[in-house]
């Protein structure tokens, strides 16, 4: 059930499709659509710009760094 919660929420945005299956009719494929492959290439880059920042930080740059979203995350009241 939680998986087809995430499946409709996607099919809602436009980011995904539901298509039968051409060899079982009780099964449903999920293909990504058009937009959620813009999105997936989005995601994509910004993780790749992400990782490259990062590479250009230090042992210790990225301790710190650590350090301090440690600090923040654990700050944060439990959702």
């Amino acid at each position: 059930s939680n998986m087809t919660g995430i499946i409709d929420r996607l099919e809602k945005r436009g980011l995904v499709r539901r298509e039968p299956s051409p060899s079982d009719r009780r099964v449903k494929n999920v293909v990504l659509t058009a937009e959620g492959e813009r999105a997936t290439d989005a995601i994509r880059a910004k993780m790749h710009t992400t990782q490259e920042g990062l590479d250009r930080l230090t042992t210790q740059e990225r301790d710190t760094l650590h350090t301090l979203l440690e600090r923040v995350f654990l700050a944060q009241p439990a959702a």
